[in-house]
């Protein structure tokens, strides 16, 4: 944790009267979980002297451990001890059963927002019968950071156009993006990418003025038009945003006029 605040389900903890700060109780470091820990999957070979690797997977998510006290600079002259109705405010607000979105805020606006989905964990710090502080143990859904969505909007032309996006995110490989078509042209749509060459999206007898969404999250299709089973016209190929480790550009080709919004969160490779 390197900064004094933060947001937590849209909520600031300076907005409390609180700062992040750590209460040493030997002088060492605390150790913060990086996140991103891939465990490499491999099968022996030539007598051990060679491991072929078979598959990678995240092992761990995201932790980290900090304390949050009074203010000073707010509760100057004041008593700093947490009362007890203080604490149970504080536990509604940060000890909840569901993970909530939390981002360390940047008080030099430096770096891009980056988002955790969070839990915490908590600690009474106490002097005696007092409390002076808590200790936040933060416990994470994923092994990185996401970002702020990003949202492009465009129309693509008849007998096909081509839009270039440029996928920020810092995982290597893929993601599903949301994407909502509004069709200006009948016919047999077809939704290619360059990061995805080997791959055609295919949605087949498309009518002019029918809405089609597409939610990469849950990997599921749909159209505005209740009596169109469009199931049977997909091809189960649903988009991607991509990217390789020399080339992040997407150039998306589709050959119906349509207007398409199309959104993704890219994942940021950040810890807190």
């Amino acid at each position: 944790m390197y900064a004094m605040d933060f947001e937590y389900d849209g909520a600031l903890l300076s907005s409390h009267g609180y700062i992040a700060c750590l209460f040493e109780s030997s002088g060492g470091f605390n150790s913060v979980s990086a996140g991103s820990e891939i465990t490499f999957n491999t099968v022996s070979s030539f007598g051990g002297k060679h491991h072929i690797l078979t598959g990678t997977t995240y092992e761990n998510c995201l932790t980290a451990t900090f304390d949050i006290c009074k203010d000073p600079d707010v509760y100057y002259g004041r008593d700093r001890y947490i009362s007890s109705a203080e604490f149970r405010m504080l536990m509604r607000w940060l000890n909840r059963k569901k993970f909530l979105p939390f981002r360390v805020v940047d008080t030099d606006h430096l770096a891009e927002p980056c988002y955790y989905d969070v839990s915490f964990n908590i600690e009474r710090l106490t002097i005696g019968e007092e409390t002076i502080g808590l200790r936040l143990t933060a416990n994470t859904n994923r092994p990185f950071g996401y970002g702020e969505e990003k949202v492009f909007e465009w129309t693509a032309g008849s007998g096909g156009s081509t839009y270039v996006i440029e996928d920020t995110s810092d995982e290597i490989g893929y993601i599903y993006p949301k994407v909502k078509i509004v069709v200006n042209e009948s016919g047999n749509m077809k939704w290619q990418n360059t990061q995805t060459l080997s791959e055609t999206t295919v949605i087949n007898n498309c009518t002019s003025g029918e809405t089609i969404t597409i939610d990469g999250n849950i990997l599921y299709i749909s159209s505005a038009d209740s009596n169109r089973k469009i199931v049977d016209d997909f091809n189960f190929v649903f988009p991607k945003i991509g990217n390789s480790y020399d080339n992040q550009t997407n150039e998306i080709n589709i050959n119906l006029a349509c207007n398409v919004t199309l959104s993704y969160i890219p994942i940021i490779k950040e810890s807190f």
